[in-house]
């Protein structure tokens, strides 16, 4: 078992877990800038494809690639993003399936390149400073009937509007908030 965040601003460009490994509580990797390969190739337990660690069913993100750009669709498998699963990552857009009810604590902080972000209306639960330093941000839709957040203007509150959760950098002029 490895510890969430037991290897937080690691230095390391690679790791390898081993088959004695059968459990992450959590992202152990977060804040990992200069990691690029994690190798699980022994390991059943988990699986790496395109920048990002998994568990074998797919169903927890754990960790991406801070290099990994471009747009990406997270898998309809996946129920949930670990704390800084994404965290400094280089994606342009990001896409959460309605599988995903939960998403930790700073999971997209520091994605100083990412313009939009898709967020299921069925998710639970969001982690605090979702979307922290995300300063190109100019997008954030929900996809469904949200029993928990909504949008208005790019600005994503909770349900009832008691809670402002976040508001795009790129906004600029006067806001009132409501």
């Amino acid at each position: 078992k490895i510890g969430d965040g037991a290897f937080m601003d690691c230095r390391f460009s690679s790791i390898k877990i081993p088959h004695s490994v059968i459990q992450l509580d959590g992202n152990p990797f977060a804040g990992c800038m200069d990691l690029e390969e994690i190798d699980v190739s022994e390991n059943p337990h988990f699986v790496y494809v395109d920048g990002v660690l998994t568990d074998s069913e797919m169903e927890w993100i754990y960790w991406c690639a801070p290099s990994k750009s471009g747009d990406y669709s997270i898998p309809s498998t996946v129920n949930t993003i670990c704390n800084g699963a994404f965290y400094g990552s280089s994606l342009s857009s990001i896409a959460i399936p309605d599988s995903v009810y939960h998403i930790g604590d700073k999971a997209f902080a520091y994605c100083e390149s990412l313009k939009s972000i898709t967020i299921p209306g069925k998710l639970k639960v969001m982690g605090i400073n979702l979307l922290a330093y995300c300063g190109k941000l100019s997008e954030i839709r929900i996809v469904g009937e949200s029993l928990n957040f909504k949008v208005v203007d790019d600005v994503l509150f909770n349900k009832d509007m008691t809670r402002l959760v976040l508001c795009s950098c790129e906004k600029s002029g006067t806001y009132v908030i409501p």
